[in-house]
């Protein structure tokens, strides 16, 4: 197979990845974002105190069924969900050994990392 070959059968089965991971993703959240929207309409609990959950506190919140920490939870399965193609687009882009995408890719890979590490500081 030469490289032009093995470039498209790459791009393809990234594009077919990405569309999974993304819808995936978006399916979760939206569920998660209803029941939380639930959980509070009916229950009118919830982590209402102007801070943010912790990683730590999460798991203990989303054990109480807390609407905020369910909503927490979709918003960063929303962001991984976004950041699993981005990878999947550089690791196939380093296989095909595509300079140019690798150069784009890794760029938002690391700036979106830098987000990453900053959501779950600030989480």
């Amino acid at each position: 197979m030469n490289n032009k070959d093995q470039t498209t059968r790459a791009i393809e089965i990234t594009k077919r990845w990405t569309e999974v991971i993304l819808r995936i993703g978006m399916y979760i959240a939206l569920t998660l974002t209803l029941a939380a929207f639930i959980i509070f309409i009916a229950t009118g609990k919830g982590y209402n105190d102007g801070r943010s959950i912790t990683p730590s506190q999460l798991p203990q919140a989303l054990a109480g069924f807390d609407p905020f920490a369910i909503a927490s939870l979709a918003i960063l399965i929303l962001f991984i969900s976004s950041f699993l193609p981005v990878l999947i687009t550089t690791i196939s882009a380093i296989i095909t050994r595509d300079n140019k995408l690798i150069a784009i890719t890794a760029s938002i890979l690391f700036f979106l990392s830098i987000l990453l590490v900053f959501v779950f500081v600030r989480f």
